[in-house]
């Protein structure tokens, strides 16, 4: 404890040089979190669906998909069936209803999610939340909206929505009639699973996400659990229209020879319409590019800045030290041993170290909260919580060899000698 004190009073004794450590310090850890974070948000969103392109397949984006006799396909079971061999599949689908909304007949761009889908990726929420497992067993049809100025836009958490068909009247009388819930509501701007226009010619994960902007897209877009439609259908034999739409992966245990695919190739080409198809080994090996992409990137200017930084940390530790040395005499002539000197001074270097990165992690917490870095992407986890502490280990380890060089190398009796305070 006593040393902790000293190591103090040591850093602020030397301002200028305290202050100029702990700037760079900042910049460095705030520059290091901003990194690893852009390199961290690409390979967290192929995380995500890593598990639906895993072997061999294919990520189709379908504009529906019909059986062979002209009946549109409405669910996954019906759609492995159709696929004869596949081994999994999991997509979108449209569906179709209205809404009252202000007295007004309204339709909503909606979209329902298989399981695999809405589990594998949950999108930033302004209000609620996203779906959960205890969703799909009840016969509640629960909704998530994203709309312009999200929780202060037109639909609010705990809206409960009467809905019917399209082209059909609002006011028909229904004896159990359709309604959904709102849980939640997606902040402006989030990363939402799915393809649209902006995403479709993608060759990498990219394709498989877009994001919701109000500005942009004007319209609200609702997003629904596909097996709360069935649980529903089941109960009231009634549901909402709905069609096998967009995103979709397909999955198959046959050999990567061709064959196969070229089977499924023939079906969609004479079945379904497809704006956009992808095998999954194309999709896997464009997206680790991608990721790897910006480590590339990244790499030099770390570099750089690690090479200024530890430039600096050995300069400003060197002139501390020589500072201190008269102060380190006394401090042996009242009883502390040399290597307890040399102890001080790195605790004042960790101390120094410790508080920067402290201070730097807090005012991207803030700015985060206030919506100042809107613009960037920055993750706080456990890779850039250890990013930061590999600086802060790089920073104190050349703190010492250089505190090692000035002061190693000397005795207690040297600098008391020289500073002539003993003959």
């Amino acid at each position: 404890m006593r040393n902790i004190k000293y190591a103090c009073r040591e850093l602020w004794k030397n301002p200028l040089t305290f202050v100029l450590l702990v700037v760079q310090s900042i910049i460095i850890y705030v520059l290091v979190v901003c990194m690893i974070s852009a390199v961290h948000s690409r390979f967290r969103i192929y995380d995500e669906i890593s598990g639906l392109v895993a072997g061999n397949g294919v990520s189709v984006r379908f504009f529906g998909l019909n059986e062979p006799n002209g009946a549109a396909v409405m669910d996954a079971d019906t759609a492995k069936k159709c696929l004869k061999g596949v081994r999994k599949v999991s997509g979108c689908y449209d569906v179709a209803f209205e809404t009252v909304t202000k007295g007004k007949n309204v339709s909503i761009k909606t979209t329902a999610y298989d399981t695999d889908l809405w589990k594998c990726h949950t999108p930033v929420m302004d209000a609620g939340r996203w779906f959960q497992e205890k969703d799909e067993k009840t016969t509640q049809i629960e909704a998530v909206i994203a709309q312009r100025d999200g929780r202060n836009g037109t639909y609010h958490e705990g809206d409960v929505l009467t809905v019917s068909e399209e082209d059909q009247k609002m006011d028909r009388c229904e004896e159990h009639p359709i309604q959904v819930k709102i849980i939640g509501i997606v902040k402006d701007g989030a990363q939402l699973l799915g393809t649209n226009d902006d995403n479709m010619d993608m060759t990498d994960v990219r394709r498989c996400f877009w994001n919701y902007s109000g500005e942009y897209h004007q319209l609200p877009y609702m997003f629904l659990i596909h097996k709360d439609i069935y649980n529903y259908k089941m109960k009231y034999a009634q549901g909402l229209p709905l069609m096998m739409s967009g995103l979709t992966f397909i999955s198959w245990d046959q050999p990567s020879d061709g064959k196969f695919a070229e089977k499924i190739d023939k079906y969609f080409a004479k079945n379904g319409q497809i704006t956009s198809y992808i095998k999954h080994d194309q999709l896997r090996r464009e997206s680790y590019a991608y990721i790897l992409e910006q480590v590339k990137n990244m790499l030099p200017i770390i570099i750089a800045l690690m090479f200024l930084a530890v430039l600096t940390i050995v300069s400003c530790t060197s002139i501390l030290v020589r500072q201190s040395l008269y102060k380190y005499g006394v401090f042996y002539l009242n009883g502390l041993t040399w290597k307890e000197c040399m102890r001080l001074k790195k605790t004042s270097i960790f101390i120094l170290e410790t508080w920067s990165l402290v201070v730097a992690w807090a005012a991207l917490e803030v700015m985060l909260f206030c919506g100042q870095l809107r613009e960037m992407v920055v993750i706080f986890t456990l890779w850039e919580f250890a990013g930061c502490l590999l600086i802060l280990g790089v920073f104190w380890l050349f703190g010492d060899i250089t505190i090692r060089q000035e002061i190693g190398k000397k005795s207690g009796k040297d600098v008391l000698t020289e500073s002539g305070i003993t003959g």
